[in-house]
């Protein structure tokens, strides 16, 4: 890897210029690999099917359920996959607002249950 650097270092000018012209070369083929809808859909399905072994058909029977909206504030907004991630056993589906509130609260649950008791915060000196 250091040999890659060095290289890289001593002839950045001619690297550079060779990566442009493949990509000007390729530009073409390049956008349309990743333009494809139907690849992105199907990378979707499988990184979902191996993070949290669920179908698209079980994702839609779970929206569903839960009417289209976010389990905890109700919004009918893009539903993303909330899930323990010790256990990685899926609790539903939240809007992107309330999962990333929801994983600080699971962070720093001891300091703000210690905030609530004392009136500040544990770490803090009188």
């Amino acid at each position: 890897m250091a040999d890659k650097q060095a290289y890289y270092q001593r002839n950045r000018e001619s690297v550079l210029t060779r990566v442009k012209a493949r990509y000007w070369a390729k530009r073409d083929e390049i956008l349309a690999y990743h333009h494809q809808p139907e690849k992105k859909r199907r990378k979707s399905e499988l990184d979902r099917f191996r993070r949290f072994g669920i179908t698209l058909e079980q994702l839609e029977v779970m929206a569903m359920e839960q009417g289209n909206a976010c389990a905890i504030c109700g919004k009918k907004r893009l539903l993303i996959i909330d899930h323990d991630h010790a256990s990685r056993i899926i609790r539903g589906l939240l809007c992107r607002g309330c999962n990333s509130k929801l994983g600080w609260l699971e962070n720093f649950n001891s300091q703000i249950a210690g905030y609530l008791d004392n009136g500040r915060l544990s770490s803090q000196k009188e």
